[in-house]
């Protein structure tokens, strides 16, 4: 089964799961409007707090979203995925993931404290290295050092990051299913596919 055809198939077993659990009722909607407290604080208790980080290496450590690309999808009627959303979730463990909402890549990254840089290898072999201009728990400016330019791209973040890698829907543990596997699997393998599929993709679509 190829990358196309098992999120078809999994984005066809989420909706029929969900039309089969349809509610009604003014009963239904208090439970819904519980379930979605519930999910909040427990959403919430799996998030660090970075607000009073002053650690470059921590503050790096989590998910940065261009901010240009941010005012542009708010005033944008398109669906997630059509426009651009430049962003780079960086994790503890040194992995990273690259515009998840849209062509993912993934690699490894590391932070040079005596040059203020960042340099993030990827799995095909790129690479691209940035120049630390600001960083803070919710803001972080970059400048690339790969070309003669002083362009200044400016990302933004909610200064949080999920405690436990395995919580975090971002990171590439977590998105197995989107890499084409380099030969065909077994059921078992694709049965962990659609588990990830259906833990990761409602998130990344938030």
């Amino acid at each position: 089964m190829n990358s196309r055809s098992l999120i078809l198939f999994a984005t066809f077993v989420l909706i029929a799961a969900c039309n089969n659990h349809k509610r009604s009722g003014a009963a239904d909607i208090t439970i819904v409007a519980d379930s979605a407290k519930d999910a909040n604080k427990i959403y919430t208790g799996k998030l660090t707090d970075l607000s009073q980080t002053r650690d470059m290496a921590a503050l790096l450590c989590q998910g940065w979203e261009l901010e240009d690309d941010l005012d542009a999808i708010s005033s944008s009627n398109e669906a997630m995925g059509i426009l651009p959303f430049r962003s780079y979730y960086l994790s503890p463990d040194s992995s990273f993931v690259k515009n998840p909402r849209n062509v993912i890549e993934y690699g490894r990254w590391l932070y040079d404290p005596g040059q203020k840089t960042v340099t993030l290898r990827y799995s095909n072999g790129g690479k691209d290295i940035y120049k630390i201009a600001a960083l803070a728990p919710d803001e972080l400016v970059l400048v690339s050092t790969g070309i003669e330019s002083i362009t200044k791209l400016k990302f933004v973040s909610a200064g949080k990051r999920y405690r436990d890698m395995a919580d975090d829907p971002y990171h590439i543990s977590n998105n197995g299913w989107r890499i084409r596997p380099k030969k065909p699997e077994s059921d078992e393998q694709i049965r962990q596919r659609l588990e990830l599929f259906a833990f990761s993709y409602p998130l990344l679509q938030g």
